[in-house]
């Protein structure tokens, strides 16, 4: 595409008006050979001092006119536009250059503190056990058209979302299923987005060092509903904050949860470490439900992905037909060995919800270790060991992503909301885990949860990030003591 097509207003001379442009960029990391870049200053960083080392390979710059006096020689033989809104410019030319697939493409978003990434992932594979053109934009992965793409944010930035969108099949682009994140809501990652479907999972404490309080997190959820009025809305109505949203909006609700009120619901339900079972009603119709997933939040996670479906055009018949293939996404209850779990609960309620569900299939002993993000929500470390001391009979405390804070001060944190003999802090996560296994040492009866990280394969220190991965860290020390044996 010319720079001209996309710029036609600001009377660029010959030359730079038929520059070809081969893709857009905000960021110096991935961008390419022939990128028009746009430069969005970050609150972490001076974007200015990267501009040299991209300066050669990328077509132009759009900066804001602020920007002209600190240029200097910086980028010199490479062309700039000056605007004075960069993102909105940036949202126009993405629209250009990546269209959003075709009408018959059926979008589908779901928000709320926990479950985001099971349901979604659910509902993919439900889609594709039917049959239907799936991709799935999520934590863990990137799904487009089958191929597996690391993921990088769990709601991707506009401009990278439309890039990803642009990949899709044009003639059948299928169902589009996506998380939304309140930190990508709030920024209007995904405004120009028309979704057929919004689904609310709960919503408890997270992220406030971010939106301060729980009412302006409450508030960037509800973005998605309120700029989606046409959209079914998927609201788990057990939830004290999904029932308040489904009284605000105006348009259809179709609630889910364990509450006879609720429009999807489970009953006859029956728990079991191998899995669980019980019956789904929706109106006059009910279907018998088994499942490996384990747990009452994973029944929540289930009726979700059902509803969400349902409302979608999916039959009953249809969605049944994948129920006994599914699995967890990576980290969420994921049993690494026998009876050592590996789960991404980072929050108080998360937390609390895992060790209760390990507690209901039978344990009569648990052993949970976790550590709390560095940088993060520091109000709710003294939560979080408060929750695990309850509901745990004993807590090892370690160290997780402490990027820039010393992790001995996390851990100190967490120890105020710790029970006096209950716990033991060990920074280091390696020896951490080596002892939390020793610990458990292979009793049936004893579970070891080790939470917080779940999916990621990395520790954050500083501002490195080293490959560190709960799995692998798990199966290296029993192999080891295998050895030994």
């Amino acid at each position: 595409m010319k720079l001209g097509r996309l710029f036609p207003q600001t009377g660029l001379n010959s030359e730079l008006s038929n520059r070809e442009i081969r893709g857009l960029s905000i960021d110096t990391r991935r961008t390419e050979k022939g990128d028009l870049f746009f430069v969005i200053p970050g609150s972490c960083f001076d974007i200015i001092s990267f501009l040299p080392s991209i300066a050669a390979s990328v077509s132009a710059f759009v900066m804001d006119s602020s920007f002209s006096p600190q240029i200097g020689d910086h980028i010199s033989g490479t062309p700039v536009i000056y605007t004075d809104n960069v993102r909105k410019q940036c949202l126009r030319c993405a629209g250009e250059f990546y269209p959003l697939p075709a009408a018959d493409c059926n979008f589908a978003a779901v928000t709320g503190t926990n479950g985001k990434t099971t349901v979604s992932y659910l509902i993919y594979q439900l889609l594709k056990s039917a049959g239907y053109r799936a991709s799935l934009l999520g934590t863990v992965f990137y799904y487009i058209n089958d191929q597996q793409i690391q993921s990088s944010h769990t709601t991707p930035d506009f401009l990278l979302l439309r890039k990803l969108l642009s990949r899709l099949d044009r003639a059948d682009p299928g169902f589009v299923i996506m998380e939304a994140s309140s930190h990508g809501l709030d920024q209007g990652r995904v405004a120009d987005i028309s979704f057929d479907s919004c689904v609310f999972t709960n919503l408890s404490r997270d992220h406030l060092d971010y939106h301060q309080n729980m009412d302006n997190y409450f508030l960037s959820k509800k973005k998605l509903f309120y700029a989606n009025p046409q959209a079914k809305a998927v609201i788990n109505t057990d939830d004290s904050y999904g029932l308040s949203l489904a009284r605000e909006l105006d348009g259809e609700i179709i609630s889910y949860g364990l509450e006879e009120t609720a429009l999807w619901r489970a009953d006859d339900i029956s728990y079991s470490g191998k899995g669980t079972d019980f019956c789904l009603r929706y109106r006059d119709l009910s279907l018998p439900v088994s499942t490996s997933l384990v747990g009452v939040y994973n029944i929540y996670n289930l009726l979700a992905a059902f509803s969400c479906l349902y409302s979608l055009g999916l039959s009953l018949d249809e969605i049944s037909a994948g129920l006994s293939g599914l699995k967890p996404p990576c980290g969420r209850l994921e049993q690494v060995s026998a009876d050592v779990f590996v789960d991404y609960a980072h929050t108080p309620d998360a937390l609390s919800k895992t060790l209760s569900v390990l507690r209901a299939v039978g344990y009569k002993k648990i052993i949970s270790l976790f550590g709390c993000g560095g940088d993060r929500d520091r109000g709710k470390r003294r939560i979080m060991g408060s929750v695990s001391c309850s509901l745990a009979d004993f807590t090892i405390i370690t160290s997780d992503n402490p990027r820039s804070e010393d992790p001995a001060q996390i851990c100190a944190q967490i120890r105020k909301g710790c029970t006096e003999g209950k716990y033991r802090e060990i920074i280091d996560r390696r020896e951490a885990l080596a002892r939390g296994l020793k610990m458990q040492n292979n009793d049936p009866e004893c579970a070891l949860l080790v939470a917080g990280k779940g999916h990621e394969d990395y520790q954050i220190i500083g501002k490195d990030k080293i490959h560190f991965s709960d799995q692998e860290e798990i199966r290296r020390i029993l192999n080891k003591e295998n050895e030994h044996s």
